[in-house]
């Protein structure tokens, strides 16, 4: 299973690290223990899907911030591709529910658009690659 990142994924998820205050700190570790210790199989049969075409899912994770103790509902939005004939994961997106940096849902159009941006960042090859050993 290969896990990678977007800019566009890193810059959504870099604003919410430097605003402390607002209770996204455990944001990276909250992303962290959604997908540790499991495997592709269950991760492709996740609910939330957008968008499934072939091979293809864009799926919109709920996760729940354990900074501020709010659950699924008021925790984050992560958007990602993923891909069950390579086993790939990528992070498109992430925004919060809640708190001062809190979003309401995105438009249906944000989704072709990350998916046309995933693809010029793979064929550039500048994806982000996720170790969460390291992470």
């Amino acid at each position: 299973m290969f896990f990678s990142r977007t800019s566009e994924f890193n810059d959504a998820l870099n604003e919410l690290l430097k605003k402390p205050k607002h209770g996204y700190v455990n944001c990276k570790e909250d992303i962290k223990n959604a997908f540790k210790d499991q495997v592709f199989q269950n991760i492709w049969q996740w609910p939330d899907v957008i968008f499934h075409q072939d091979n293809l899912k864009i799926v919109k994770l709920r996760l729940s911030n354990s900074f501020l103790k709010v659950g699924k509902s008021g925790g984050y939005r992560l958007v990602y591709v993923i891909f069950n004939d390579s086993e790939e994961i990528c992070f498109l997106y992430i925004y919060p529910k809640s708190g001062a940096l809190g979003a309401d849902d995105l438009k249906d159009s944000a989704y072709p658009n990350f998916l046309k941006k995933y693809h010029k960042e793979k064929t550039e090859n500048s994806l982000i690659e996720i170790n969460f050993e390291e992470w």
